[in-house]
């Protein structure tokens, strides 16, 4: 089990840095921002932006939870990220379901992930669910 996580992480960091390689423009590595929620109900949203990604790029994003098991998290989102000429885009994380099995809880710091369409990370961010 601890070779396979091993290796997992050797890859996965050896995949981090490619992904900056290839990512966006020449300002620097692509970054995510992430805003929201105001309350942790049937309405609760994460508003998720990000800029300096490759313009067309397909983006998936990938949730961490505080027991470190990931989650794609495209199914929850109203519309999929569209990465514009400029590099930037949007998208609402309807995140209530989350929020309803616990994976979220008050308090609770958490880790989004925006990869490319191989799930090679390009960018990352922290969350805190505050109410």
């Amino acid at each position: 089990m601890k070779a396979t996580v091993c290796f997992f992480l050797v890859v996965g960091l050896a995949l981090f840095g490619y992904g900056f390689a290839q990512a966006g423009s020449d300002e620097g590595p692509p970054t995510l921002t992430a805003s929201g929620p105001d309350t942790l109900d049937k309405k609760a949203t994460v508003i998720l932006s990000g800029s300096g990604f490759t313009p067309g790029q397909e983006i998936n994003l990938v949730f961490t939870a505080a027991d470190d098991m990931q989650s794609d998290i495209g199914y929850a989102l109203k519309e999929a990220p569209k990465v514009d000429a400029n590099g930037n885009w949007n998208a609402a994380w309807e995140c209530y379901d989350f929020i309803r099995r616990k994976m979220v809880k008050a308090g609770g710091s958490y880790k989004i992930t925006a990869t490319d369409s191989q799930y090679v990370p390009l960018a990352h961010t922290m969350i805190t669910f505050n109410k």
